[in-house]
Formats: structure tokens, sequence, C-alpha cells
């Protein structure tokens, strides 16, 4: 399908600029872009090569599953769309109202509430992907109706201090518009390199506009960024290369951040300590490795917070601190 050859070729551009930028600039990008690059230009091709080609093996594997129908289809079961939509909504205003009385989930906050639980289960953020391909197209609600609950949802998010969410509906849309187009050969290899390119670029000029907007929510005060910072953070949101490099480098040090606190199966039990209560789990204050990966590079940092390393850089990193 052409629309995921689209999505495969941002995600494959996006680390071809990351990576140059580090390259060239000799610092690391995102979160760890108060950095300097302690890798060499050539290891950090060597990974950008390897992350590209996880990418694409991935999507060949995909491909393989639904050709020769690898699914399981024991189950089968009719959702009522319209009650959904309205579970969701209700549910989507009183995350709303959630947010804004107590401060939980909003970046940086560190505000706790004995019902963060329940809003943790019902996460209105891993729902909504279910509730836009669902209903995107469905007659079983107005369409007035599905956007403005899209509407609450960016809001929702904007006010947690995320724009990520306008790039993420972006995504979505560019499957629904691509989906079922006859377009001649040539034109389909136009739109896999150029479309995804005239997008993180048009994309760079409106973030360096809501980068600023963001911060202020964040309380981090209203600072413009150049054109160029735009295009670097914007694409930041598309891979986790830079973290993956950083993990790289720093694997040792990982390791023994990762085996300090001497938790058992940390990341197996890690996995519950969102819906365990405190009664089950009394220590949920560990650090994960996602966590590990950020301390050789901030050695105060909280526990409240973690990094996407990549599958392969987890996998690594994972092996080595089991030694």
């Amino acid at each position: 399908m052409l629309v995921e050859k689209i999505y495969l070729s941002f995600y494959i551009q996006a680390i071809i600029i990351v990576a140059s930028y580090m390259i060239f600039n000799g610092v690391y990008t995102g979160e760890l872009h108060n950095s300097l690059l302690d890798t060499s230009g050539g290891e950090v091709f060597v990974l950008m090569l390897g992350s590209i080609l996880s990418f694409i093996i991935a999507y060949y594997l995909y491909k393989v599953t639904i050709r020769k129908k690898i699914v399981y289809k024991k189950f089968t079961f009719k959702l009522n769309l319209t009650a959904f939509a309205n579970f969701y909504f209700i549910l989507l205003i009183a995350s709303f109202i959630f947010m804004i009385t107590t401060g939980v989930g909003v970046v940086l906050s560190h505000a706790t509430s004995p019902y963060s639980l329940i809003f943790n289960f019902l996460n209105v953020s891993v729902i909504f992907p279910i509730f836009y391909f669902l209903l995107r197209e469905s007659k079983e609600i107005s369409k007035k109706y599905f956007f403005l609950i899209v509407a609450i949802f960016i809001l929702y998010k904007l006010l947690q201090g995320w724009s990520g969410i306008i790039l993420t509906i972006f995504i979505f849309e560019l499957y629904f518009f691509y989906r079922n187009k006859h377009i001649s050969k040539v034109k389909k290899i136009a739109l896999i390199i150029f479309l995804p390119l005239l997008s993180i670029l048009i994309g760079a000029k409106l973030y360096q506009e809501i980068y600023p907007i963001k911060n202020e929510i964040r309380g981090l005060g209203y600072h413009q960024i150049e054109y160029t910072d735009g295009l670097v953070k914007l694409v930041n949101r598309l891979t986790s290369f830079p973290i993956s490099v950083g993990a790289y480098s720093k694997i040792d040090e990982i390791g023994e951040f990762y085996k300090e606190e001497g938790v058992f199966l940390k990341e197996s039990v890690g996995t519950f300590r969102p819906v365990a209560p405190r009664a089950v789990m009394e220590n949920k204050e560990f650090r994960s490795l996602n966590n590990n990966v950020l301390q050789p590079f901030f050695y105060n940092i909280t526990t409240f917070t973690s990094s996407q390393i990549g599958i392969l850089m987890y996998i690594a990193n994972l092996f080595n601190a089991s030694l």
C-alpha cells in the first residue's frame, strides 16, 4: 500500500536528517541536545544504517504476515460505534477535568491523585488511535461530533504540554487520503520521496511557531527558535535515534546504573507499576531501563521520566545489564 511506504519514508528521512545534523555539528539532538557527541561520525553513520535497515525489515515482515494471513481469527465481536464514541467523549471530558483540577498528566508536573489509577487504566491517549480509525469514515456518528471530539483531544494534549498530536493526526490523515487512490508508478515514487520531505520542511516552520507556545504552557517561558532548530526538533518526534546513539555510547555505564537498585526482573515487574496498587507493589520508585539510559547524561534525573531507545538498542542494553 502506498501510504505504508510513505510512512516508512517519513521515518527513514527523519533518521537521515537527525544523523546528519549530529555528525556535522558534533552534538546530540532531542533530549540529549545539551551533550557533546562522544561517538565518532563513522559509528553514527553505521548506527543510522542499522536503524534504517531495522525499519525496512520490520516493514517487510509486516507485509509477509499480511500476505500469508498470519492472524488470529478465533474470536469475533461487533462493536457499537455510537456507544463507543459516546463512551470516549465522556471519558475524554472526565480526563480533561481531572487534568485541569489536579495537574496530573501535565509535562514536568509531579502532581498525584488517588484517582490516577483509573485514568491511567482508561488512558484516552491510548484509546484515541482506535477511536480515530474506527470512526473517521463511519456513518454511525456525525462528522461534527467526530471533529468535536478530535478538537477536544488536541486541546487536551496541548494543555498537557504536548504538540506531537498535530503530527500524529497528519499521519493518520495520509492513510485515509491515499489508501484507495490509483496512482502511476512514477507518481508513487515521487510521492514516497518528496511528500515526506516537503511535509517535514513545511512542518518545521509550523513547529518553529508552535514550540514557544508549548514551552509557555509547560511554564518554561516564551522563547522563539530558529528554523533549523524547528526542523531538528520536529524530526526528533519521529525517531528515537539520538537516544539510541547515547545508549550505544554509554552502554556499560547504563548497565551499572541498571544493576544498582538490585530489583529482580526489574523490567518485567515494572510493566505492572502503573496499575498495581501500593498495597501489592510497595516499591514503585525503582528506575526502568529507559530511565537508566538517561542517567549517564543527567545524573540527578528523577524516576518520573524515560526515553525510547529502539528495540535493537533496548535488547543490547538489557542483555549487557544482565551479564
